[in-house]
């Protein structure tokens, strides 16, 4: 494959998605093709995904980092180092809806389960009565200082919280409208708390 060749082109030519042929071409790297992972992720994958994202950032502390990883560089790290074969976009969902959460160095990670049940139910009825028309009109800023900050870190972590409590528990929700979405998460955490 070249480089120079459009993806879309070669989506077309093979019957594959633009994406799934993009994080082709970006985890070849001028390496051998090898086979991407489609197993289950580990506790050892995941302290390998953290040590290289540490590594690549230069730094020790991830409890506020979700911008700015250079996912292609892990992936092609984590091939490299550990012959672990993730996608850059594996790498990615990984850490934002798993991993980040269940680092050592979270604050979330020390939540008792009665905890973590409470701040799912408080956090669900806030953005309820908030009433507003979607994820991204929400003041995650202010959320956070006024009702999270004594058990989250940043407003960051309580943004990809509640949007990783969305992916894990509304079924189909990329179809669904913002009130369907709140009335689901409503019904799970808040009517009928588990």
């Amino acid at each position: 494959l070249s480089v120079k060749t459009s993806p879309i082109l070669i989506s077309r030519e093979i019957g594959r998605s633009y994406e799934s042929v993009v994080s082709l071409i970006q985890n070849l790297g001028g390496e051998e093709c090898v086979p991407i992972a489609s197993g289950r992720w580990t506790r050892e994958c995941d302290e390998h995904l953290l040590a290289a994202i540490k590594e690549i950032l230069k730094t020790e502390d991830l409890m506020d980092v979700f911008e700015g990883i250079p996912w292609t560089a892990v992936s092609r790290k984590l091939r490299k180092d550990h012959k672990i074969n993730f996608t850059s976009k594996q790498c990615r969902q990984r850490y934002l809806f798993h991993a980040a959460f269940n680092n050592n160095n979270s604050s979330h990670y020390k939540l008792s389960t009665s905890d973590k049940t409470s701040l799912k139910r408080k956090l669900i009825i806030l953005v309820d009565e908030l009433n507003v028309d979607g994820f991204t009109s929400l003041p995650f800023d202010k959320l956070y200082k006024e009702h999270f900050s004594d058990v989250l870190s940043s407003h960051q972590q309580l943004t990809m919280y509640l949007r990783r409590m969305i992916c894990c528990t509304v079924n189909k929700w990329q179809v669904k409208s913002w009130s369907e979405i709140i009335n689901e998460l409503y019904e799970k955490y808040v009517d009928s708390p588990t």
